[in-house]
């Protein structure tokens, strides 16, 4: 999962290897990871908050998170984190998960901040397994049906969700503020929002 999803945000383009994002070249972006889950693909809110916190202290510009989870209460150990990272100077993009129904209780897709991302077909209709993101304060879509990625033992597979449509999302963050590394969180959404289709 997290192997697709870095070659979604970062793969070198121009290369004449198998697939591409939009880090032409391999100039503008590069992939860390920072452990929010467990081998078993299993976390903790603390988990996925010490990973933003770690994350942003090294310097991000962009933290993408395909991951989440619904409750009906925002806990406050997210928000914190979120709030922190932000205030390091990073632009958090969320998957809004994938269970069909309204992301409002999606954690942390719903936190404050953040850009919580929607997954669209081949058509640009909402994938039937993406939730939705109206009532998000940053909510934005992207391709997420059958997308081709790295898998880690080698090779390519295609795989969907919204998990695949935030690194997508992420990786055109991190292009943008490798070109303007002063652009703000809002002045990035506003941007992706008023140029999207």
């Amino acid at each position: 999962h997290g192997t697709h999803c870095a070659g979604i945000a970062g793969a070198a383009t121009n290369n004449g290897l198998g697939i591409a994002s939009l880090n032409w070249e391999g100039r503008f972006v590069t992939i860390r990871s920072y452990s929010a889950l467990g081998d078993n693909g299993m976390g903790t809110l603390e988990s996925i908050s010490e990973a933003l916190i770690e994350a942003a202290e090294a310097g991000a510009d962009v933290i993408s998170m395909s991951l989440g989870g619904q409750t009906p209460i925002t806990p406050k150990t997210i928000i914190d984190a979120v709030a922190y990272a932000r205030k390091q100077g990073a632009v958090i993009i969320v998957a809004a998960g994938n269970s069909n129904v309204d992301a409002s209780n999606n954690v942390p897709s719903n936190v404050e901040g953040v850009i919580a991302v929607g997954a669209v077909n081949e058509r640009l209709d909402k994938a039937p397994c993406s939730n939705t993101t109206k009532r998000l304060s940053r909510p934005i879509s992207a391709p997420g049906t059958n997308i081709l990625s790295l898998k880690p033992t080698g090779g390519y597979v295609k795989l969907s969700g919204t998990s695949m449509a935030t690194p997508m999302v992420a990786g055109l963050v991190g292009v943008m503020r490798s070109l303007n590394p002063d652009l703000e969180a809002d002045e990035i959404y506003d941007i992706l929002k008023s140029t999207g289709r």
